[in-house]
C-alpha cells in the first residue's frame, strides 16, 4: 500500500517522463525506490511518518519509527514519498524555531543583568532581599530550560509551562526593580535626588513649553506674512484697487473731486481680508477732506465683498 506522499511522487515522474524531460528507463527505476521507501515505512511504523507539528515539537522520549529513532531530533528523516521541497520546508522552520528559542534566552539574561544592577538596593529599608534572590533563579531557570538543547527535549505540555513561567518571571523582574527603586527613593540621598530629578524635569517642562510656543508664533508669523501677501497680490501697480475705487468716487457728492491717497491691509486671514481705503474729496459743503472707507475682499478671486460707508472728515 502506497502512501498518498509516495503516489502523488510517480505521478510526477510519470508527468516528467510524458514531457520528456526524463527516460523511461529513470521513471521504472524512480518508481521502483519510491515503492520500496514506501513499503519500509509502512512495515516498521505502520505509517507514513510524523506530521509537520510533530517534526516541530520533536520529543525523543515518545514512539518514533526505528529509522529516526537512531538519528539527532536536530535533523528527522522526511516521511517516505516527501518531496524535497517540503523536507527543506520543515528545517527551516525547525531553524527559525530554535533560533526564536535562542533569543528568548538572550531577553531573560538582560532582564537578568537589569535585576541584579539592583544589588546595591537590596540592603535597604524596604527592599525585599528574597524578591531579588527569587528574581535572579526565575531568570536562571527560564534561561536554561528555554536554551534549544533542554527546551526541545521536553514533551509539549512542560513547554508551555516554561512559557508560562517566563510570563511570570517579567512581571516578578519588573515589581523588584519597581520594590528596589521606592526603596531607595525613601532615603535621605535617595530623597534629594528625586527632587532634583524633580526640579530638572519642570525646568525642561518649561523649556519644551518655550520652544514650542515660540515655534507656534514664528509659525503664526509666517501664516499672516502669507495671508497678506496674498491680499497684496490683489492691488494694482501703485498700490489701487480699482473696483473699490470707482464704488467710493459714485458715493461722492462730486465723483471728480476724488483724490488717492493710499489703501492700508488691516487684517489679513486665509481667504479674506479687510482693507481702509485713504481719499480726499468734497463734503456736502464744496469743501475738500480726508475720507476713509473699510471694504473686505476674497484674497482667492479678488472680488470685493463687503464696502462700508465712506467717512469724511
Amino acid at each position: 500500500m502506497l502512501s498518498s506522499g509516495a503516489s502523488r511522487s510517480i505521478e510526477d515522474l510519470r508527468r516528467l517522463m510524458s514531457e520528456g524531460v526524463i527516460t523511461e528507463e529513470e521513471f521504472r527505476k524512480g518508481k521502483e525506490r519510491l515503492q520500496a521507501a514506501a513499503a519500509a515505512s509502512f512495515t516498521d511504523t505502520g505509517k507514513t511518518g510524523p506530521t509537520l507539528w510533530q517534526r516541530l515539537w520533536w520529543n525523543p522520549n515518545a514512539t518514533k519509527p526505528p529509522r529516526m529513532a537512531e538519528r539527532s531530533p536536530r535533523a528527522p528523516t522526511p516521511p517516505a514519498g516527501q518531496r524535497p521541497f517540503m523536507a527543506s520546508f520543515d528545517r527551516f522552520n525547525r531553524a527559525v524555531f530554535r533560533w526564536f528559542q535562542w533569543l528568548a534566552v538572550v531577553i531573560v539574561v538582560i532582564v537578568c543583568l537589569n535585576v541584579l544592577s539592583d544589588y546595591w538596593r537590596v540592603h535597604l529599608p524596604g527592599a525585599s532581599r528574597a524578591l531579588f534572590w527569587g528574581s535572579l533563579s526565575m531568570g536562571a531557570v527560564c534561561a536554561l530550560l528555554l536554551s534549544p538543547p533542554v527546551f526541545f527535549r521536553l514533551s509539549v505540555k512542560p513547554r508551555w509551562g516554561v512559557y508560562a513561567l517566563l510570563i511570570a518571571f517579567f512581571f516578578v523582574a519588573d515589581h523588584e526593580t519597581q520594590v528596589a527603586v521606592d526603596a531607595y527613593a525613601r532615603t535621605p540621598d535617595g530623597a534629594a535626588e528625586a527632587a532634583l530629578n524633580g526640579d530638572r524635569r519642570r525646568a525642561a517642562a518649561a523649556e519644551q513649553a518655550q520652544r514650542h510656543e515660540a515655534e507656534w508664533a514664528n509659525a503664526a508669523s509666517e501664516r499672516q506674512a502669507d495671508y497678506t501677501a496674498k491680499a497684496e497680490g490683489c492691488l494694482s501697480s501703485g498700490n489701487h484697487l480699482p473696483a473699490l475705487e470707482e464704488a467710493v468716487k459714485g458715493s461722492l457728492h462730486n465723483p471728480d473731486s476724488y483724490q488717492f491717497i493710499g489703501i492700508t491691509i488691516a487684517t489679513a486671514r486665509e481667504n479674506d481680508a479687510s482693507l481702509f481705503l485713504g481719499f480726499r474729496g468734497e463734503n456736502g459743503f464744496g469743501a475738500i477732506r480726508s475720507g476713509t472707507v473699510k471694504a473686505v475682499i476674497d484674497t482667492r478671486t479678488c472680488a470685493i465683498t463687503d464696502i462700508g460707508e465712506p467717512q469724511i472728515d
